[in-house]
């Protein structure tokens, strides 16, 4: 029977990462302790974990997913997640080569622009002008070692990706139609999206280093990992949707209770730990303002949103091992140290701030991301009361109930549809779907930020007849049973327009509108004969596919084209309806596609 020894120095015989150097072993953690905080850490911030810590890689992932879904779906493969996978790894690979197109090859592993598979990417990337390969290995089993398998379990759990399902969910596109540049700001936006969408095209073995006017370097340095560094407004989306919204019962609590002690220069663990218990970390104190941004390539800073460059200098307590913070907060959060109130945070190499008004600020994120900035702001919310024993959550501004007609919203059931009928306006993002909704009728609504509309296999009718402006985009995709299409005064919209996936839909007419700043696409809609869009003056991209029953497209004002135009694999339509409508175009700076139109022309 085995003997139990005593030992004279525990220290001497239980160690964890730093062996004594006169033993043979190698460093162990024999009592789990490791393993024990990345269950606790996986508990209290689901969404950050130590495979999901760069707060633009969130961003990076849904334009990926989206850019995925929007192919998948023109291809009449809309369900097909294994197709939405291979054609994310396809951007991956692209998006790895913008980077180093950026910086030339010069991109160690240890870089804040160094993305997983890095090595994979930098055996590829050759100097010079010839076109770079989109066919390699970036990582091994890229599907779960790339930055799908990092963090889509996080997306999910934040509500930006469907559960189960590679889709996007409607509360993800504020963040993916602004992740090359605030929307409407710039505008070659859509142009950066037609680039990208190229890389999709398994046609396409490489990626040329230039589309149009815009460079792959250009593609590098508008979505790298730093790129969220010097953009305030991304920041703030990201810092909501995984922070201030998180759907789990202690994100905001941990965040708050890092932010007080980020606001005492507390930032060992032990030292976290014992203001906890102290009851220091519930009262009131100003949070530093870590406003600025750390500089790009070459040396020179971003200008700070004040006009002022600056250099953001980071504690090197921030630095800390992720795991060692989440092992302390789960010890905090046991002794009921944390009040129940909104605060803001990095989990990892980040600062927090404060709000002008003296309450706990809304407004960074560096979300988990090393060295994420951000600026005040006056998002202050009321704590309530700790758990017993505990302290009270910190004093900020009052909230106010949100007003329905400006907050995002999953449309379910009738009482829903219903409840939004009420608003003339909605702020928010609305999406609708796998309902069991036989109409969707908003009688007064004029405009809305993004609609999305899919796989309600019951939905027959859509009618908004005084809806006249969709700043985002607005989506109608796979309605089984949808006939009847009523938007009678949709004058503009800001994002993409697309109406795909619709097998009994026999025509629609859009008869004022006059500009789509995104992509027009009409696509896979079996029993479309016919659309009309009579006033449409300016689209950037058009697109009509795989409709066999279309025999006629009517844009008879269109003469603004700033991208791609593709008429494919329409049986019916007569090709001169397409030549037409090509040769009518006074401003066209992209390709013209036309084939697989088979129908005779008068």
């Amino acid at each position: 029977m085995p003997q139990l020894t005593a030992i004279e120095s525990a220290k001497d015989t239980f160690f964890w990462s730093a062996p004594n150097s006169e033993t043979e072993f190698t460093g162990e953690d024999p009592l789990a302790v490791g393993y024990l905080a990345q269950q606790l850490g996986l508990f209290l911030l689901p969404t950050l974990t130590t495979r999901s810590s760069r707060a633009q890689a969130f961003a990076v992932v849904l334009y990926g997913l989206h850019l995925a879904d929007q192919k998948a779906t023109s291809e009449s493969r809309g369900h097909d997640d294994g197709r939405r996978r291979y054609l994310f790894e396809r951007w991956e690979r692209f998006w790895s080569m913008s980077v180093l197109e950026l910086c030339q090859g010069d991109l160690d592993r240890g870089d804040p622009d160094a993305m997983r598979g890095v090595r994979g990417a930098l055996r590829n990337w050759r100097a010079g002008d010839q076109a770079l390969p989109l066919d390699f290995q970036l990582i091994p089993r890229q599907a779960e070692l790339g930055q799908l398998g990092a963090y889509l379990s996080p997306l999910r759990l934040a509500g930006l990706v469907v559960r189960g399902s590679l889709r996007p969910s409607v509360t993800a596109m504020e963040i993916i139609d602004a992740f090359w540049t605030e929307p409407m700001a710039h505008a070659r936006t859509a142009a950066y999206d037609a680039y990208a969408q190229k890389a999709l095209d398994e046609a396409q073995t490489k990626v040329a280093r230039k589309s149009g006017h815009i460079t792959l370097a250009k593609i590098g340095d508008l979505s790298r990992l730093t790129s969220i560094w010097r953009r305030q407004a991304q920041q703030e989306r990201l810092h909501r949707a995984l922070i201030l919204d998180a759907r789990d019962t202690t994100t905001k609590a941990m965040a708050t209770l890092i932010e007080q002690a980020t606001s005492q220069d507390l930032f060992e663990p032990r030292e976290i730990l014992v203001a906890a218990i102290e009851g220091r970390l519930g009262a009131e104190g100003g949070i530093k303002h870590a406003a600025g941004a750390l500089p790009p390539r070459g040396g020179a800073a971003y200008p700070s949103p004040g006009g002022r460059s600056t250099i953001l200098h980071q504690p090197r307590g921030l630095r800390m091992n992720t795991r060692r913070l989440l092992l302390l907060g789960a010890m905090v959060v046991a002794l009921g140290c944390s009040g129940d109130h909104r605060g803001s945070s990095g989990a990892d190499g980040s600062s927090p701030v404060v709000a002008t008004d003296g309450g706990i600020a809304g407004s960074h994120s560096g979300v988990a991301g090393t060295g994420g900035t951000g600026s005040g702001g006056s998002v202050g919310v009321a704590g309530s009361a700790a758990s017993a024993g505990g302290t009270g959550g910190s004093a900020g501004a009052s909230s106010k109930p949100v007003d329905a007609c400006n907050a995002d919203h999953e449309l379910a059931t009738a009482s829903d549809v219903d409840a939004l009928a009420k608003c003339t306006a909605i702020g928010g993002f609305v999406n609708v779907q796998g309902t069991n909704l036989a109409t969707l009728v908003l009688p007064i609504l004029t405009t809305i930020k993004s609609l999305q509309i899919t796989d309600n296999a019951a939905l027959t009718t859509i009618s908004i007849p005084r809806l006249t402006t969709v700043s985002g985009s607005l989506n109608i995709y796979n309605g089984n049973a949808l006939t009847k299409l009523e938007l009678p005064a949709l004058t503009t919209v800001g994002g993409n327009l697309d109406i795909t996936g619709n097998p009994v839909l026999l025509d629609f007419s859009l008869p004022n509108l006059q500009a789509v700043n995104g992509s027009l696409l009409v696509n896979s809609n079996d029993g479309l004969r016919s659309f009309d869009l009579p006033m449409l003056v300016m689209v950037f991209a058009l697109q009509a596919a795989n409709n066999h029953a279309l025999s006629s497209i009517s844009l008879a004002m269109l003469t603004t084209l700033t991208n791609d135009l593709s008429i494919t694999v329409n049986p019916m339509l007569p090709t001169c309806q397409a030549t037409a409508l090509r040769d009518r175009l006074v401003a066209f700076s992209g390709v013209a596609t036309i084939s697989g139109n088979l129908g005779t022309c008068p």
